[in-house]
């Protein structure tokens, strides 16, 4: 990335929220994740209630944990049909 690029920062919130449910196994809880990345607890509460929205987070209702949602499989899937892919694209 070119240096001086804008970053938003509340992406880069949720982006690491993704990254840390989809590598966490069993899911997590919101005090988990505010704990884990540091996060006032409101705010990684709101980042995930948005992602569950959109359905790229899910909740097990049970453990009250949170983990990657449905909506990956389309973007996965989306990303597999695009013609220019090459083998180190999904490394």
């Amino acid at each position: 990335m070119p240096q001086g690029t804008p970053i938003v920062p509340s992406v880069k919130r949720a982006l690491t929220i993704i990254e840390t449910l989809a590598t966490s196994g069993r899911g997590m809880s919101i005090s988990a994740l505010s704990r884990r990345l540091n996060l006032p607890k409101s705010t990684a509460h709101t980042i995930v209630l948005t992602l569950r929205s959109a359905g790229y987070v899910r909740c097990d209702d049970e453990t009250g944990r949170y983990r990657i949602g449905p909506a990956f499989l389309e973007v996965a899937g989306g990303m597999m049909k695009q013609p220019d892919l090459h083998d180190e694209d999904i490394r």
